[in-house]
């Protein structure tokens, strides 16, 4: 069976008369074309550099809270 991945929506799986079987797209290529291999590379690049960047909004909007709350409990 033929294996594609899409390029819209990430998803490889089953051929799905020239469209991806998740979402719909027909931005696909065959899953082991070198261009699929590119494709997957330079997402997992980009995905580990948002990883290793800075924290979150959410994580620093507890951290202020938290630091706050201690801030107050050991003044007194």
């Amino acid at each position: 069976m033929h294996e594609i991945l899409c390029t819209r929506c990430g998803a490889v799986g089953p051929d799905a008369a020239g469209n991806c079987a998740r979402c719909g797209s027909s931005q696909v290529l065959a899953a082991d074309a070198p261009h699929a291999r590119k494709f997957i590379e330079e997402r997992d690049a980009r995905n580990r550099g948002a990883a290793s960047g800075s924290a979150s909004i959410r994580t620093q909007a507890t951290g202020k809270v938290l630091g706050r709350a201690l801030g107050r409990l050991f003044r007194k």
